[in-house]
């Protein structure tokens, strides 16, 4: 892993400066730091609503899909016994032989 390691130390210095990535002068020169710290609280706030909004439509969602699936999936198909292969048809599929060879 030795050879990948400044990647994976860069990603990881990404991750745990994501928020802040707007401070640092290397990628933004010249922002004032009131300006900074709005940009900051401000993404921050936007991705944190963001993720409280995609929650409740995932959340109604799936609840919408469990109801359709409740109306459209008979329970007598569910209830029905599988039909048994034929043996030959059995034996050769575990022998790895496909039916009709």
């Amino acid at each position: 892993m030795a050879p990948l390691q400044p990647v994976v130390d860069e990603i990881g210095d990404g991750i745990n400066n994501a928020g802040h990535v707007i401070h640092n002068e290397r990628y933004f020169p010249g922002i004032p730091d009131e300006l900074a710290d709005t940009l900051y609280l401000v993404s921050s706030r936007a991705f944190v609503d963001g993720m409280h909004r995609s929650f409740i439509i995932t959340g109604i969602a799936i609840m919408a899909v469990a109801v359709v699936s409740f109306v459209l999936v008979r329970d007598t198909v569910a209830e029905t016994p599988a039909d048994e292969p034929e043996p030959d048809v059995a034996i050769g599929v575990a022998q790895g032989v496909a039916p009709g060879e």
